[in-house]
């Protein structure tokens, strides 16, 4: 279920860590407010895996296909409106082959429990 806000998540970088490894970077100006709970959609374009959760990142879970939900520390303050943060990802086969990202959306928690 969507908020009825959309932001324009930029996702930059997919420099290479190793190989089948990338590190992207997602910023953004939030439309709307968000507080502790809500969370991030996105979908790549391959399967990937996380190599590991910086903050503001608290967990990471699989929704379904390349779809993944991420949820940020409950200290992460909303109030600034920004969203700023890296991911390190391993993928499967050669650095042409790392995924992109094909969507992603800011969710608000109520939403999920919907």
């Amino acid at each position: 279920m969507s908020t009825g806000v959309h932001n324009k998540i930029l996702f930059s970088g997919n420099s290479f860590a190793c190989r089948s490894c990338s590190s992207i970077q997602a910023s953004a100006n939030l439309a709307g407010t968000y507080s502790a709970g809500d969370y991030l959609e996105v979908e790549f374009s391959g399967f990937v895996d996380f190599k590991s959760l910086p903050d503001p990142i608290k967990e990471v879970r699989h929704m379904t296909g390349n779809v993944w939900q991420i949820l940020f520390s409950d200290w992460y303050d909303f109030s600034t409106n920004r969203l700023n943060f890296a991911l390190d990802l391993a993928f499967i086969g050669s650095p042409g082959m790392a995924p992109k990202v094909n969507w992603s959306r800011m969710c608000q928690q109520v939403c999920f429990l919907d």
